[in-house]
């Protein structure tokens, strides 16, 4: 009776055979999981360094689908990278400033507020980023989330409520 899932092999595996498999050398370091778990998230990815320096990440967040998502900045190269569940690297997309923080959208789309107060819409699937210029709140805090096509924005002591195009919609006081 099958009991284990190897995510690396895509395989489900009985008591026995998932012993096995998880003490043979090249199979040592896959990841396995009982069926009866409904998820579980022990992504293993690598960062390596680039010419700049050291790699820093800024926020991760976990799709509908299991994928999960990294802002990462290094300095002169801030970008967005997609990973399997496994770990393998899907996706790299340039973004155009420092990322602060991000919100899922929906399965294929994530929203990243960055350093100079633009928010970010990343479509994954089509490697696309569309971005929403705003003057609205200089100097966010880098409190941000998506609701039902609305971002709201955290500022000391207000919060800003925009649309997709960036228009603000209202603001309230905290």
């Amino acid at each position: 009776m099958s009991v284990y899932k190897c995510y690396d092999c895509n395989q489900v595996l009985c008591r026995d055979c998932s012993r096995k498999h998880g003490n043979m050398g090249k199979y040592s370091k896959h990841l396995m999981q009982l069926i009866s778990d409904s998820f579980i998230l022990n992504c293993k990815f690598y960062l390596e360094d680039n010419i700049y320096g050291s790699r820093l990440i800024r926020d991760i967040k976990c799709l509908p689908d299991g994928e999960v998502v990294v802002t990462v900045y290094n300095e002169g190269s801030p970008e967005l990278l997609v990973f399997s569940i496994s770990g393998k690297r899907r996706h790299q997309i340039h973004l155009d400033n420092i990322p602060r923080t991000m919100d899922v959208v929906d399965k294929n789309t994530v929203s990243v507020l960055m350093k100079n107060d633009s928010v970010a819409i990343v479509d994954i699937q089509q490697n696309h980023v569309q971005y929403i210029r705003n003057s609205v709140m200089p100097y966010s805090s880098g409190t941000f989330m998506y609701i039902e096509n609305e971002f709201y924005i955290g500022y000391e002591y207000d919060v800003f409520v925009l649309d997709m195009s960036g228009k603000l919609k209202r603001s309230f006081y905290t």
